[in-house]
């Protein structure tokens, strides 16, 4: 949902492209899905502030303003928010397990919208609306990251004005070379991780 046209566009292609490669594409629906961008927050919120809450006590200028602005939110989470995100990421990956069960692989774009410029905190996502650059990035990354679930993003195409496009396929814990596999299936079939926009082209 809320996908930018051009990401849409790109995706159909390459499910297009799987399909031809002898892949069988279906619908599944993860409902646990939803609700996996916060507990990621806050479970990463947490993890982060573990890892440079020394450095960031004795040398808090070593840090970008708003990276530290980030860290420092871990300071303000409860151990119930920690709790209960957990359970989420719990529940997610049961849900992941049953999925796979009737699924080999899954499929999405990397990003909802296109990658904007640097220093934008906003990024314009379907039917024209805005989102937090932090969250359209993490958004539909954020449920296999926080699962340990291994994915591949790949690259897709690129829109009219040069902008890289990219999809992801994911697979079951452990299966790594079954992920690898689907995405060289894809590459041998397409040239895009061969391309480069035209201002990069050296």
């Amino acid at each position: 949902a809320g996908l930018d046209a051009e990401v849409a566009r790109a995706l159909d292609e390459a499910l297009e492209v799987l399909e031809g490669a002898g892949l069988e594409l279906v619908e599944i629906q993860v409902p646990e899905l939803e609700g996996s961008l916060a507990a990621s927050a806050v479970i990463a919120g947490a993890e982060a502030l573990a890892v440079h809450d020394e450095r960031m006590k004795e040398r808090p200028g070593a840090f970008d303003p708003a990276v530290l602005a980030r860290l420092e939110k871990g300071y303000r989470l409860t151990g119930l928010e920690l709790a209960r995100a957990q359970e989420h990421r719990e529940r997610l990956s049961l849900a992941y397990r049953r999925a796979f069960r009737e699924v080999d692989l899954m499929v999405a774009p990397s990003l909802p919208g296109l990658p904007p410029p640097m220093g934008d905190h906003q990024v314009q996502v379907g039917g024209g609306r805005e989102e937090w650059v932090v969250d359209a990035f993490c958004r539909l990354m954020a449920p296999q990251n926080m699962t340990g679930t291994p994915a591949l993003s790949v690259p897709c195409g690129f829109t009219p004005e040069g902008l890289p496009l990219g999809f992801q396929i994911w697979g079951p814990r452990g299966e790594d070379g079954r992920v690898l596999a689907a995405g060289e299936a894809y590459q041998v079939r397409t040239d895009w991780h061969l391309r480069r926009p035209p201002d990069l082209q050296r």
